[in-house]
């Protein structure tokens, strides 16, 4: 006889197992930590070797009143997952019963996906009282993705509890049938977290109703939802690119710019054809006619797109600009010569696009157009009394690189005779490279130097340790938003500290709203130009606010 077998609760739990005692099982196991280690291991060996519609629920329950046991006996778990393994049944009929133990069922019966517990484990959900029991239901209905759950998931995606709704979405996320799809896009609008947990659900699922509702999720008044459902359907790429071309069709301009804006980050050329037509008809919005010439200049590569050359013309020096960098992305001698035609005219029409080639930084059309006497007087002009310093050095390389040394010498000689005097600094966040491109000019012509950045969490860091005179932002980027960058900076300086423009595209009145309680200085619309941005400067400086 060993020592162990005279220890009175390895005799009462053989006892109780012999009988199917369950009852006073379970009253061992409440003692359980206070045995000497070997009867618990002998105990433990008992069980391990008892019936396993005994021993499941018996170790189930150890599990629940001694949480802790595991960490000296870690293979407690494995034993019962696989006796539940063989008999299952236990495992379904424990849910039912509401037993002690069958709160360990709750997991129990997705980690070994028990599909004919869904209905038991359903029923048992909806009964539960404690926060994390019902957490822990709704996480194994997930992963067992069963439809016959989706009743009682859709009870707790209107609790007023972010963690439990948050979890339900998950579920029926796992589920993703038709029925659980459409009751989360109903939640859709009650709650920007839980509304970009949907979002994230319609991005996994990528079935055409997901990809509607994320498509329209780009019309919704919330920056940060408009952000999410963007950065997603970039990220979708090829299989969002028929939906977004349909949204250039029709009238809602923010919609237009938006598509245009995550066609061009998609980077398909199959988008190319609808853009054109968008020009061709002409749009009357100049941020649609600017988003369509920037999303060409990275997606067509056909030479001589002749659609590009009325953009020269444009009456907006914005759209001009980016037409100009989409000529030089493609660009044939049929193309330069048009170009050519249009800069040779006399009056204000030849200056501006002489303007917009030089600060589109469109190195080839300016090459191909230095034939002309009067853009090569022109540029040259320009470029030593009114271009960026940054500007200048791109074309004075340019030059001296295609021998015409003697252009960037006369160039250099006229900077040198120009003293500028500069007013200050203005940091200018945008993810539009060309929008960048606009702000430098106009910075630079405004006699402040220019600090850009199209990543707006390079200029989070950047601003911890600069203070500009101004901060200009943009309001739809990825990422982070225009007015989550204002919340932050507006946490290391004040309103009187440093004036913040919001420059956007969109007039709307949440978003407007969301701008003021983030501390923005001003809203800009989109187009700007010099004179509109010395006006807001001059309204949100410190010395007009004083005055």
């Amino acid at each position: 006889m060993t020592k162990t077998e005279n220890l009175p609760a390895l005799q009462e739990i053989k006892y109780n197992i012999a009988r199917k005692d369950l009852i006073k099982a379970r009253l061992v196991m409440d003692h359980f930590p206070e045995f000497g280690k070997a009867e618990q291991k002998a105990i433990l060996l008992e069980l391990n070797k008892a019936m396993d519609d005994f021993a499941i629920p018996v170790l189930s329950y150890l599990l629940i009143r001694h949480q802790n046991i595991v960490d000296t006996f870690p293979t407690i778990p494995e034993t019962i997952r696989a006796k539940a393994l063989h008999g299952p049944d236990v495992v379904v009929d424990g849910l039912a019963a509401h037993g002690p133990e069958s709160i360990y069922y709750l997991k129990l019966a997705g980690e070994l996906n028990l599909q004919h517990a869904v209905p038991n484990l359903a029923h048992m959900t909806l009964r539960l009282e404690k926060k994390t029991d019902q957490l822990a239901a709704l996480s194994s209905l997930g992963i067992l993705g069963n439809p016959e759950a989706i009743n009682a998931i859709t009870e707790f995606l209107y609790v007023d509890d972010f963690d439990l709704t948050a979890a339900a979405v998950t579920a029926m996320g796992r589920i993703a049938t038709p029925t659980a799809l459409q009751r989360l896009a109903v939640l859709l609008g009650k709650d920007p977290q839980i509304d970009r947990l949907i979002l994230d659900v319609f991005a996994e699922v990528q079935d055409d109703f997901s990809l509607r509702k994320l498509n329209e999720a780009l019309q919704s008044r919330s920056a940060p939802i408009r952000n999410h459902a963007r950065t997603w359907l970039t990220a979708i790429g090829a299989k969002a690119v028929p939906m977004l071309i349909a949204n250039l069709q029709g009238a809602d301009i923010d919609l237009q710019i938006l598509s245009l804006n995550i066609l061009q980050q998609i980077g398909d050329e199959s988008a190319a054809l609808a853009i054109r037509k968008l020009i061709n008809n002409q749009p009357p919005n100049p941020n649609v006619r600017f988003a369509a010439y920037e999303a060409l200049a990275d997606l067509s590569s056909r030479k001589g797109d002749y659609v590009l050359a009325g953009g020269l013309a444009d009456l907006d020096n914005n759209v001009r600009l980016a037409a100009a960098r989409a000529i030089d992305r493609n660009l044939d001698e049929a193309l330069t010569a048009g170009a050519r035609n249009m800069a040779d005219k006399p009056g204000d029409e030849a200056e501006n696009i002489v303007k917009a080639v030089v600060d589109a930084q469109a190195g080839n059309l300016f090459m191909g157009l230095l034939e002309s006497v009067s853009f090569r007087k022109r540029a040259g002009t320009y470029l030593g009394r009114d271009a960026h310093q940054d500007v200048r050095d791109f074309f004075m390389k340019l030059l001296i690189k295609e021998d015409s040394a003697e252009l960037a010498n006369k160039i250099l000689r006229q900077a040198q005779q120009r003293k500028r005097r500069v007013k200050g600094l203005v940091c200018a966040v945008d993810d539009s490279r060309m929008i960048l491109n606009v702000y430098r000019s106009i910075i630079t012509e405004l006699g402040f130097d220019a600090k850009l950045f199209a990543e707006p969490s390079e200029a989070v860091s950047w601003l911890q340790e600069e203070k500009p005179d101004f901060l200009c932002t943009d309001l739809n980027m990825p990422g982070i938003t225009g007015i989550e960058l204002i919340q932050e900076v507006r946490k290391k300086y004040g309103m009187d500290e440093l004036p913040i423009v919001l420059v956007t595209t969109q007039n709307e009145v949440q978003d407007n709203k969301a701008a003021w309680e983030a501390g923005v200085s001003e809203i800009m619309y989109k187009p700007f130009d010099t004179e509109k941005m010395a006006a807001v400067f001059a309204k949100v400086s410190p010395e007009e606010k004083e005055g």
